[in-house]
């Protein structure tokens, strides 16, 4: 059996029992399902113990009927079938002489049976949100989720950084295979339910040491349904936004977003469609540090396809088609000069699922997809301002830097043209098998769900990246020093106050990986009350790059017996009737190395850097007049695995209570700890000339790859990042039109583990552990932690037809450090302890949205009019401060009172102190009113 080492569930289930007026349980019972997401209907029968259970259910709104004769018939609405999840009723049938039928209460709103934390948000419940036009959006209305350290898009979910979550799409995996994030969406248009797994994941769910965001695109149905949507969003909307401490500002936006769906019948309850196409613009204005006004264009393309096909009331084939190619150009806005890159990506994603009931207790499902991504960038071709630079020379003007100026340092391309880098070409490619089985059965008075699964994906992943100007070859200094430049693919200036840097940058190769697992999971119900969770997931993993042909040891590869992951949990219903549970689970989950790493440290990969005094004559630093070399690095380095490496692992502790008040509202409090182990990072033994790929952390005497003693020990502290939290949770479903939902959170995140993004986007590449002096006062609070996080969201109806919904939240600030100059790796040398420097503001905001229909037609045609107002209070409060506290170079640092930060700065008695530390680099995005129009029938 094969299976998707995600196995992203696409459907819930129904379960429960019928008893008589005297308590006793019914046999024999029919039970019959009904659902607009259904193609025709669903029913089962009752066994001898009185038990009934409908698995495979497309999510959505059901009535559920049980009938038996003899019984008046007993019904139930509004239940709503989670993804993922199952929902557990209790009918109760009294004796009748006629065709009577009673409607039972309120169905429950806890699946009594998991210990999965999160959040499911349902179209009905994020149409009427203000929400930004893509479904990521949504995983921050999750307890426990935040903006990444890096990324302010990248969610960080339970104290993970935004690299170590898992995205699936109708069951497809589309997290991006080099990097672990997402690089492809859709738009909310498109979507009927997205999931936020925070926790308690089952044994079919690998790969992901965050969380995991399941989403389901819509499908057709026996009505035709179809939509046609604008937004409009102009900077004239906006608040201004206050300058950064490096001058950039961000001016505002102008976009156009619009599409149409179209969804409906082939065939009667036997074969629908759905399609949607989604193409957008934006452009977004910024004023860079050197005062220069820029606009960075973006355009781009959703589209979705999807047919369902009921072959026979137990077989149902689906077939998905979506992605979203586009074209972007970016600004470097700190650096010297105008760096501008264009990205040119295009996305196409196919997935397959069958899933059958060949007998009653016995379901299966089967799904192969691909994954396929192509990005092309380079550099810009719009150049006006450099038209004044000629011949090489790099003359003292404000469009190219003035490194008297300089704070944090700045780059740019030879000619000062051109962008960061050229990636030609950055490839992805993900074929995936899935098979899954469900027996449902019994031994002795034990009840048991047990499923099984394996696991088959093939990755590709191509990347080559250099720095886009030419190198010009050997050359001399201003002193007649020959610069015997590597001719590497490209070259770059790096400014900084007192020196300057030429970077010499190539690196490429393809990698690859294959993988595969197996899980099980038994889940017994012992008596009415109790529920154990019973579950073993074993991977396997080898990844390869271009140096594995010269050297079979140049591989990552971890057997099924080095990837064993327990998952155990026990979940007690004290109340019964599915409205309280209290449950604990454990589970130990293994990464999906992403195969940047493959490219890079089992790739070609080659650095050379040059250190120059400024020349003398007030120029920067060029080709003909570059100054003074006083020293030269070069990393072309070489990577090795270490013999004993073990996979990097994530161990998570839940133990939470949920309770169910009446009809409506849920109330949930959750306790959380989570700790990484056996941390796979590049690490050096020899002073940065080689490294190795391996799990840093205690004294090292021997050679981990040859085993040979070393001359002398060396000592890296062990990752270590600990995260603890307890989360307070309450819903209150939509109904009588309205919803309500919030969470506060208290959380602790400590350590010197970051995660896969750490100042950059290289995962398992962070410079965290590469020398053991960058281990000093590395430990402390990550940037990730929020003691406090409070969110609160829901929509109203009112009488007149106005409907109005709102996300509200409070963070607390994220921890600062004072950071100084490593001689090699930059800004990555701790002065004090990591986190001990106080913290950024908190963060508030509140966030409007109002829609009010109007009804044509005899309410088939309907013209809806909206508006979403962002940052209700225009709060302006940076979100990212300047933490360098000194540009001073060193290999450690001895003295915890370093002079830095404010006061300091050229001129005065510390020169290469910071004086902008603590100051804002980044802020809220200002007050911002984005309208709309959607014409439905």
């Amino acid at each position: 059996m094969v299976s998707s080492s995600l196995l992203g569930q696409t459907t819930g289930s129904i379960a429960g029992r019928v008893r008589d007026g005297e308590d006793r349980l019914l046999p024999a019972v029919r039970v019959t399902a009904r659902s607009a997401n259904l193609q025709g209907e669903r029913s089962t029968s009752t066994g001898a113990d009185g038990r009934f259970r409908m698995p495979g259910l497309p999510p959505g709104d059901y009535e559920v009927w049980a009938t038996l004769e003899g019984f008046k018939t007993v019904g139930q609405s509004g239940v709503v079938v989670p993804i993922g999840r199952e929902i557990t009723l209790e009918f109760r049938l009294l004796p009748s002489f006629s065709e009577e039928v009673t409607v039972a209460g309120s169905p429950p709103l806890i699946d009594v049976t998991s210990a999965v934390t999160g959040t499911i948000v349902e179209r009905e419940t994020f149409e009427k949100l203000p929400i930004a036009r893509t479904y990521l959006d949504l995983a921050f209305l999750a307890p426990g989720v935040i903006v990444g350290a890096s990324a302010r898009t990248r969610p960080s979910i339970a104290g993970a950084s935004g690299a170590e979550n898992r995205f699936i799409v109708d069951g497809l995996d589309t997290t991006d295979p080099g990097f672990g994030t997402l690089e492809s969406t859709l738009p909310p248009e498109f979507l009927d339910i997205v999931e936020i797994k925070t926790g308690g994941l089952g044994p079919e769910y690998g790969g992901a040491l965050g969380g995991i965001i399941n989403t389901l695109t819509r499908s057709g149905s026996n009505q035709l349904h179809a939509d046609l949507f604008g937004y409009y969003k102009n900077s004239g909307f906006s608040s201004d936004t206050p300058k950064s401490v490096q001058n950039s500002q961000f001016l505002g936006s102008r976009t156009y977003d619009y599409g149409t769906t179209l969804g409906g019948r082939i065939i009667r309850d036997r074969l629908w469609y759905f399609l949607g196409v989604n193409p957008r613009s934006d452009n977004r204005d910024w004023i860079t540090s050197q005062a220069l006004r820029v606009t960075d264009p973006s355009e781009g393309v959703s589209y979705v396809g999807k047919l369902s096909w009921q072959l026979h009331a137990s077989h149902r084939i689906v077939v998905s088609a979506f992605g979203d190619p586009g074209e972007s150009t970016f600004t470097t806005l700190f650096a010297a000069g105008l760096l501008r890159d264009t990205n040119k990506t295009t996305s196409r994603h196919l997935v397959l699922s069958y899933d059958a009931i060949p007998e009653r207790d016995l379901t299966l499902e089967l799904s192969a997809g691909r994954y396929e991504q192509n990005t092309k960038r380079s550099p810009a071709a719009d150049r006006p301002w450099y038209t004044d630079f000629t011949g090489g020379q790099f003359a003292r003007k404000q469009n190219c830097g003035d490194p008297d100026l300089v704070t944090n340092g700045m780059n740019f391309a030879p000619g000062c043209l051109g962008g960061t880098f050229v990636y030609d070409p950055l490839d992805s490619l993900r074929d995936e098998l899935r098979v899954s089985a469900t027996w449902h059965g019994r031994t002795g008075w034990l009840s048991h769900e047990v499923k099984a699964g394996a696991t088959f994906r093939h990755v590709e992943f191509e990347f080559n990246v250099h720095h886009p100007a030419p190198a010009p070859g050997p050359f001399y200094d201003s002193a007649g020093t020959l610069v015997a430049a590597g001719g590497l693919a490209g070259q770059q200036w790096n400014l900084r106050p007192t020196f300057a840097r030429l970077d010499e940058f190539a690196q490429g190769g393809p990698g690859k990986n294959e993988e595969l697992a197996f899980f099980i999971q038994d889940e017994i119900q012992i008596g009415d009350r109790w529920t154990l969770l019973a579950g073993l997931r074993a991977d396997s993993f080898d990844s390869t790059g271009t140096k594995t042909e010269e050297d079979r040891n140049a591989r990552l590869k971890f057997g099924l017996k080095d990837m064993i992951g327990p998952r155990v949990g026990l979940v007690w219903n004290p109340v019964g009737k599915g409205q309280s549970k209290l449950f604990a689970h454990f589970a130990r989950s293994y990464e999906s190395v992403p195969l940047y790493l493959n490219t890079f440290a089992l790739g070609g990969v080659g650095d050379n850097y040059y250190f120059f005094r400024y020349p003398e004559n007030g120029e920067l630093p060029s080709a003909q007049n570059p100054g003074v070399l006083f020293s030269s690095f070069s990393t072309r380095a070489v990577f090795a695995v270490a013999s004993n490496l073990k996979a990097q692992h994530n161990d998570e502790y839940l133990l939470g209570a949920e309770y169910q008040f009446g009809q409506d509202l849920s109330l949930g409090l959750t306790g959380v700890y989570r700790e990484v182990g056996d941390v796979l990072e590049d690490f050096s033994i020899d002073d940065g000339q080689t490294f190795i790929l391996g799990n840093p952390g205690g004294t090292i005497t021997r050679n981990p790859v040859t085993g040979v003693p070393l001359d002398q020990a060396v000592v890296f502290g062990r990752p270590v990042r600990k995260y603890r939290a307890l989360q307070l949770s309450f819903q209150r479903r939509l109904r009588e039109s309205w919803q309500l939902a919030g969470s506060y959170v208290y959380s602790r995140n400590e350590g010197n583990y970051v995660g896969l993004i750490s100042g950059g986007l290289t995962p398992h590449i962070t410079p965290d552990f590469d020398l053991p002096e960058l281990g000093q006062n590395a430990s402390g609070l990550l940037p990730t932690d929020r003691t406090h996080q409070v969110k609160l969201y829901g929509s109203y109806r009112w009488s007149f037809g106005l409907t109005t919904g709102f996300f509200t939240q409070y963070l607390s600030g994220t921890p600062i450090s004072k950071v100084g100059y490593h001689e090699f790796y930059g800004p990555f040398r701790f002065i004090t302890p990591r986190g001990s420097a106080g913290r950024t503001p908190a963060v508030f905001t509140v966030d409007l949205h109002t829609e009010y229909p109007i009804r044509f037609a005899k309410g088939h045609l309907t013209v809806a009019l909206f508006a979403d107002l962002f940052n209700l209070t225009n709060s302006q409060k940076p979100i990212a401060v300047d933490q360098v506290w000194t540009f001073a170079a060193a290999r450690g640092t001895e003295d915890p009172n370093e002079c830095g930060g404010p006061g300091t700065g050229p001129g005065t008695s510390c020169p290469d102190g910071n004086p902008n530390w603590d100051q804002p680099l980044v802020f809220q995005d200002p007050r911002t009113v984005r309208l709309g129009a959607r014409l439905s029938w």
